[in-house]
This record gives C-alpha cells, structure tokens and sequence, in this order.
C-alpha cells in the first residue's frame, strides 16, 4: 500500500473550487518560479572529485542522468495536469447530494452485476483530457513522472467543516497501454493498480476469467468513482497500432466514456505513431483536444537547448575541465538532432571515453562525433530522418532504442580494468624482483660477513653489480666483490710503498742520491748525514 496523507483543506481563490474537499486536499496551485524549484534537479558536484582514481570517476558520470532541467514544455505540462485534476473534480464533488446518490447507486449497481454507466441522466462531466505526442528520447514519460511525484497520490480524508467524510482519494494512476490493445487486459492491470495503492482485493474479486469484458468495463469505471480518483494516464499509447481489427477504436471509445460518464481526465501519451490512431476517433480527438494536444518535438537550438546543455556541461569528471565552446555545443546538437535523451548519453559516453582512453582526458568535437558514429548507428535513420522534419517518416523509427549505456560503460570500465590488472601485475611483478634482491643481497652480506670482509665497501661493490644486473647469483656475486675488494687493497699497498720510498729520509740509497745533487761522492754523502762515523768514537764507547 502507497504512503498516504490525511487530507489538510486550502482555502480556494478560484472560485469553482470553492467547497470542494477533493479540490481543496490538493497542493495549492503555484507560481512559475515555485514550479522550476519543484521540477529541477541539479545533482551534487564537488570539482575535487576530478581528483579520483579513474574508475570511480567513471561512476560518478553516471550522475548527469539526475541532472533535470525544467524548460518552457515542462512548466507547460505541469500546468496542464494542475488544471485538468481540479476541472475533473468539479462535478465530482462527494458533498453534493446529487453526485453522493450516484455514487451509492453505482455500488448498488457493481453488486446487482446491473451497471450502465450512461444512465446518469443528471450529471454533467466536466472532465477534459490531452494527448502527449513526441519522438523517443525527448522525455515525455520522465517528466510526467516527475510532475505525478510532486502530487500525493493517495489522500485519506475523515472530517470536512465538522462533517463525518470517510474515504480515500487516489489522484493519480499511471498504466501502461497492453501491447495488443486489449481491454480486458487494461481493466486487469487497474485492479491490481488500485490494490497496489490502498490494499483493496479487486484483482482478486473481477479478475478471474468468468466475468466478461463487457462486465469488466462498467465495474473499472465504478471503482474510479469510489476511489475519487483524479486522473488516469495511459502510456504507450501507440500500441493500439497493433491491436486486431476494432481494438483500437474500441479502447480510445472507452476511454471516452470514462471522461463523459465518469468525469474522469484521461491523458494520453505516445509517439507520432499515436496520431494517426486518436484522429481516426473524431470524437476523442475533439475532447482530448480541449486543452490543446501536446506535440513534444525535437529541441531547436535555440535558448531552451543553450540552458539545457550549460547547465549539464558543469558536471565534467574528466581529470582537465573542458569549456564548452560554440563548436563542442554545435557538434552535441548535430549529432543529437536535439533529442535530450541522445544529447545527455553523447556528452556521459564522451567524458567516460576520455578518463579511460586518454592521457589528457579532454571533451573534443571529434570525441564526440567519434561517440555517435560507433554507439549511434541505430538511431541514425530517426536522426536523419528528424533532420527533414517529415513527421511520416520520424514515425516509422519511433521504436528504436537509443544507445544502451549499460553495455557501453562495462565496455569501458572493463578497459580500465585491464590497464589497472596489468599495471598491478607489472608492479607485483617489479615487488617480487625486488623482495628476490634483498633476500640475495642479505645472503651475500651474511657470507662476506663471515669472511670478515669490509661491508662498507662490500655494499659499494654489490650497488653496482645489482644496478647493471637484477638477475645475480650469490656465489657470483661474492666472488666478484672478493676480486674487487683485493684489486682495490694491492693497489693501497703499491701506493703505500710508493710513497715511503721518497720520504724515508734515513734510506742510504736516498741519502747518496741527494749528496750527488750537491757534487758528493758515496763517501761524503753519508758522511755529511753522520752516517760515517770516526773510529776514535768507537775507543771512547769501549772504554
């Protein structure tokens, strides 16, 4: 059962609203301005995020589908439905005798089995209804959902000016039209729609296969007179094109009825396709154009269009921010063909192309026209086709599905996945060489160490070995550092004898050759450096 509010009445400015419970439990009617703040959606952003790694970037680009923009056609459609649920609910009013004596007959009349609904003599509909009509992708069913969830759909009222007023009031219900146009299957899914919302057990009472259309149309009418409900909107009302002979003009009949007999607004929503089927039932097409039919069509590049795409490009995740230039908004509507839904998917796909594909990760024109060509060639013809504006033709791909994004953004962060496998691969297997290394170099530091080798200059030695080669043997190595380190200590002890040879002053040799320098004989040389010494010093020691 859908959450419910108690029913709080508005004083009514209108008029013909006045002393109405079911007008007066519904939000109040607001201003322009106060409809942009209840439709618009402009989802979080924080710049840092450009920051992240690249696959949670590739998530938060997901976020520019809740980026809702209100434009001229979603204030246009949100008045519409504010204007047709009261004007429905005008000659519904439960406090008139006449409408409350009614309703008790029709119950009556549900469990006698014995419903006429056009025996009403004395009521007076004064329901009107409209048709929704535009290409795939434009977002006619979004938006009518957004408009629906600013309307509480189940109001329970008790109490109206001190009088006892017990029942419930659903304002809105939402089908979807049966593929095959069947009736009974339309009157199937109401049921169980309304059970769904307040916890009834219709579906269980009339859905079982005895009763017959004819039986189950007048009970679906009665049920929306008990349940005070607003509206029923029918999706996808193109598939009448392929019921059997008469569906079509039998369902858009009982749709008739329910805004005739019932007073009840019936809005219809669907692709080009559509048209042709509501026009061929004059009777409808002149009641559901009371409010003027709703043609949704492509976006004209014009300010609607600049205000959509400024304020989608703002949420960029890609590392470096790309202005929007008036060559990248260009190329985002040619390639769209100024449908929404393909302009939105264009600009995702190409931010989620840049952060997993490129070193720069920038929005280009050829980005983008890149994007099209490879994740666009379904649409293709309905965009070529909207480019001559031949409704004829727009309605002949009105079915086609527009980009699967799901696919492309696997295919995409797959990619990154792969870079980043790989990367941690490389880095696991750098880690592991380097965890071999220093487990070698420990147990050629542990070996030299027991030779009672300098591991000062064994490090130095076993630095270079390792930088010119990762690949080492221990023994190897060892050896090695033992040959450097004897080479380097043989070459101390030369330049260590070198160096005494010239200053040891007391060397006979270098005495002579210093004497011969100042032209002294051997004999002088040694004498002058009292090295000679006279015999007569040998007598005197003795004695």
């Amino acid at each position: 059962m859908v959450n419910y509010i108690e029913a709080e009445y508005r004083e009514q400015i209108v008029y013909d609203y006045k002393n109405n419970p079911l007008i007066e439990a519904l939000p109040s009617i607001i201003t322009q301005e106060e409809t942009i703040d209840l439709l618009a959606n402009y989802p979080y952003f924080n710049e840092e995020e450009r920051k992240l790694d690249k696959n949670y970037r590739c998530h938060l680009v997901q976020r520019i589908f809740q980026y809702f923009q209100p434009l001229n056609i979603h204030l246009d459609l949100y008045n519409r439905f504010s204007l047709v649920i009261r004007q429905g609910y005008i000659s519904r009013n439960p406090i008139d005798l006449d409408y409350a004596n009614m309703l008790n007959q029709g119950y009556d009349a549900i469990l006698k089995s014995n419903i006429n609904l056009n025996n009403n003599i004395k009521f007076r509909s004064s329901a009107s209804g409209f048709t929704i009509v535009g290409v795939s992708g434009m977002g006619k069913t979004t938006t009518v959902n957004r408009i629906l969830e600013t309307i509480p759909q189940v109001i329970l009222h008790s109490k109206y000016k001190e009088k006892r007023l017990c029942m419930y009031q659903i304002t809105w219900v939402k089908l979807e039209c049966p593929f095959d146009g069947s009736i009974k299957a339309l009157c199937l899914d109401f049921f169980a729609k309304v059970d769904s919302i307040i916890g009834t057990k219709y579906f269980d009472k009339y859905g079982n296969g005895r009763l017959s259309i004819n039986t189950m149309i007048p009970i679906m009418a009665q049920i929306c007179r008990n349940v005070n409900l607003g509206m029923l909107i029918i999706d996808e009302i193109q598939n009448l094109s392929s019921a059997k002979s008469g569906g079509a003009e039998n369902m858009l009949n009982y749709f008739l009825t329910l805004v005739n007999s019932v007073g009840l607004p019936v809005i219809l929503i669907g692709t080009p396709n559509a048209i042709e089927i509501i026009q061929s039932q004059f009777r409808l097409a002149r009641r559901n154009s009371a409010m003027g039919a709703l043609f949704w069509e492509k976006l004209e590049k014009d300010k609607n269009w600049d205000l959509l795409i400024e304020g989608m490009w703002e949420y960029q995740w890609t590392k470096e921010y790309t202005p929007l230039t008036e060559e990248l908004n260009d190329a985002l509507y040619e390639e769209s063909q100024g449908i929404i839904d393909i302009a939105v998917k264009l600009y995702a796909m190409a931010q989620i192309k840049a952060i997993s594909s490129s070193k720069s990760e920038k929005v280009t024109v050829n980005l983008i026209k890149k994007i099209s060509k490879e994740n666009m060639r379904l649409v293709k013809p309905m965009l070529d086709a909207l480019k001559t504006g031949n409704i004829n033709k727009i309605a002949r791909y009105e079915d086609i599905t527009i980009a699967d994004m799901d696919s492309f953004i696997k295919k995409e962060t797959n990619k990154i996945d792969m870079d980043k496998r790989i990367e941690k691969l490389r880095e696991h297997r750098e880690k592991n060489k380097e965890t071999a290394n220093k487990n070698t170099r420990f147990s050629i530091i542990e070996k030299l160490s027991i030779l009672n080798v300098d591991l000062e200059k064994a490090n130095k030695y076993i630095d270079v070995i390792f930088k010119d080669n990762n690949n080492v043997n221990v023994e190897d190595v060892i050896k090695e550092v033992l040959k450097k380190i004897l080479i380097d200590e043989e070459k101390t002890v030369v330049v260590t004898r070198k160096v005494k040879r010239k200053t040891d002053s007391n060397d006979l040799r270098y005495i002579v050759k210093c004497g011969k320098e100042q032209n002294l004989n051997a004999y002088g040389s040694l004498n002058e450096s009292n090295i000679i010494r006279n015999y007569n010093d040998f007598g005197k020691e003795a004695m």
